[in-house]
This record gives structure tokens, C-alpha cells and sequence, in this order.
């Protein structure tokens, strides 16, 4: 099975965001959430094997002011979990709108669900799609992923530590 996760955005509207040693950056900022995410779809992640992270656009304009970007405001991943698992994740700070969808391969099909446009497409030898209700999806799944920590349902501090180290893995890499 093959997976694509994709976060972009505008990035933070805050200098530090963009220059801070600790965090900040694309890595810390949109990308440690994806991870988070495809370890909890997939579990444990085995090997990162790839890593690219750039400065793309040098300078941007934050708080009215022209600022030099000092961390990644790209980067694309590539990590192997159990069963032969392969997921790419993409993120960016310099997309105009906010975009985040999921792209599953798998023998008998695909799915794709895009929290744009909430939509989720099966397509196996026909394709359905269903639109998801008029609700706002970004809301929902921070409420979700809110509502899980409180109940421990989502995880824990031994799995959110061993993401934490995964991201200094990935930032190191």
C-alpha cells in the first residue's frame, strides 16, 4: 500500500514561526501534524527513508514587516511502516489557500479525501464519491482530535513522544 499526505498553507503569520532554532518551519508547524497522523493511521513508522526540506521563498512578508525565512518552508518525506507501508508527506508555507488531503493506494482501489472541498472518492472498478455535510471538516477534526486526547483514546504520552522523536529524526535527517 501507498499513502500521500499533503498539508499547504500560507504558513504562520508570526516571525518566529519562520526563524525560531527549537521550532518553527514548515517541519514543526504543518508537517509534525501530518506525521501524527499517519502514525495513527499505520502505526509504527520503521525508516525514513527520504527527506528533502528547502528555503524556498527567502523573504516573505510577516507582521507588515520583510522578513529573511531562516527554516524550511518545504518539505517532502518519505517514511516505511509495518507491512511494507510507504507514505509520502508534502507541506509547504508558501500556498495561497489551505489544502490538506489523503490519497490511499491499495490493490483493490483508492481513496481520496480532501478536507477542501469534503469530499471522499472510492474508486475500486467504479468510482463513488460522497460529499461530506456543510460543516466546517478543519473545525471537526481539531474537535476530534481534542475530544480523543481528553478521553486517551488517541494516544499517549509514549506516543506522542516517540513522534516528538521521529520529527528531530526528520529535522536532523
Amino acid at each position: 500500500m501507498h499513502c500521500n499526505l499533503k498539508i499547504y498553507g500560507l504558513g504562520g503569520h508570526k516571525i518566529w514561526k519562520h526563524q525560531n532554532k527549537i521550532t518553527g518551519g514548515v517541519i514543526f508547524e504543518m508537517l509534525s501534524h501530518m506525521v501524527d497522523l499517519a502514525v495513527w493511521l499505520f502505526g509504527k513508522c520503521i525508516q525514513i527513508k527520504y527527506v528533502d526540506k528547502q528555503i524556498l521563498r527567502k523573504e516573505r512578508i510577516i507582521e507588515d514587516k520583510i522578513v529573511k525565512i531562516k527554516k524550511p518552508d518545504y518539505c517532502l518525506i518519505q517514511l516505511k511502516f509495518e507491512k511494507n507501508m510507504i507514505v509520502n508527506i508534502e507541506s509547504n508555507f508558501f500556498s495561497k489557500t489551505f489544502h490538506q488531503s489523503i490519497d490511499l493506494n491499495g490493490s483493490s482501489g483508492f481513496i481520496r479525501s480532501n478536507i477542501n472541498d469534503k469530499t471522499l472518492q472510492l474508486i475500486t472498478n467504479k468510482t463513488s464519491t460522497y460529499k461530506v455535510n456543510n460543516s466546517n471538516m478543519f473545525e471537526k477534526q481539531i474537535l476530534s482530535f481534542l475530544n480523543n486526547k481528553k478521553e486517551e483514546s488517541y494516544s499517549n504520552f509514549k506516543d506522542n513522544y516517540q513522534n516528538q522523536l521521529l520529527i528531530k529524526k526528520i529535522k536532523e535527517f
